[in-house]
């Protein structure tokens, strides 16, 4: 098992992975939470961001979610959001299977919704097998 870390050769490789498509598929709803799906930045760029494990299965994501909850995703798409006329952003991670990668596109949901909630914030669970390799995701991802 290879380490995920966070480094300046990496962040450049992982811009390097970026392309843009020209639709949106599939967009999914988040267990119903509609605001979710809103587009706050309408006419500024891409909407979606395509998010690919490393066993090809495809996460599609609103932006601004992945935007407020993952840093090195922000940092990705920093030169390239605002210059780009498509809908969709797609990032592949060749280290991240794609049930990590599931648990981490939930958290970035759970993350939204909690985000400013006056509300007691419950528990977001992970599994214990899923545990190392979900928090070496969330490092590469800082999130």
């Amino acid at each position: 098992m290879r380490m995920i870390s966070i480094n300046t050769a990496a962040a450049a490789a992982a811009a390097a992975a970026i392309e843009s498509t020209d639709k949106v598929e599939n967009v999914h709803d988040f267990h119903g939470n509609e605001q979710l799906l809103q587009n706050n930045n309408a006419g500024r760029g891409p909407c979606y961001v395509k998010l690919i494990s490393s066993d090809c299965h495809e996460f599609i994501v609103p932006l601004d979610m992945a935007l407020a909850a993952s840093g090195t995703i922000k940092m990705m798409l920093a030169g390239v959001i605002h210059s780009s006329e498509s809908d969709t952003f797609t990032i592949r991670f060749r280290e991240i299977p794609s049930g990590i990668l599931q648990k981490v596109v939930h958290y970035f949901q759970y993350r939204t919704f909690y985000s400013n909630s006056s509300t007691e914030i419950p528990h977001f669970p992970i599994p214990r097998h899923l545990a190392f390799q979900t928090l070496m995701a969330a490092t590469f991802l800082d999130c």
